[in-house]
């Protein structure tokens, strides 16, 4: 998707701008999973948190850091 996107919009992009799409998804990601976890789904703000403890074996912080690189990672693999 992350190729899809890159050449429709059709400039080249510096690795800043590439990061700061990265850090974008990654915020939208955050604030979406914390809203509807706790306000639609009625998850406490602890178990939310839980999630992102690698001490007890959830991974999802690390996927969110792939997803901050995936754009540079892509951009890089891709030559756009």
């Amino acid at each position: 998707m992350s190729v899809v996107m890159l050449k429709w919009l059709g400039k080249p992009y510096s690795s800043r701008e590439l990061l700061t799409l990265g850090i974008s998804w990654l915020v939208l990601i955050v604030v979406f999973e914390f809203t509807f976890g706790h306000y639609a789904a009625g998850k406490e703000w602890a178990d939310l948190w839980a999630a992102y403890d690698l001490r007890t074996g959830n991974l999802w912080s690390l996927l969110l850091l792939y997803t901050v690189f995936l754009p540079l990672l892509v951009s890089r693999w891709f030559v756009l």
